[in-house]
């Protein structure tokens, strides 16, 4: 993922989870918030999710479309 999508979705997912009108949300629905505060770490998050979905999405015969 380039690193100026990574800086751009850190900032805003940052925003929004110190939102305290966000965190009653977060909770009900079992969002963890990344509480990182490096970039970095938010891309190594997310390139797990991908794999992770991924294979899941290959074992159930989806393709992208």
């Amino acid at each position: 993922m380039p690193a100026d999508i990574v800086r751009k979705l850190h900032h805003v997912f940052t925003q929004v989870m110190a939102d305290p009108a966000m965190q009653p949300f977060a909770a009900s629905a079992g969002i963890i918030p990344l509480t990182s505060s490096a970039p970095v770490q938010l891309r190594v998050y997310v390139q797990e999710q991908i794999s992770l979905w991924g294979r899941w999405a290959r074992v159930a015969g989806l393709a992208p479309e």
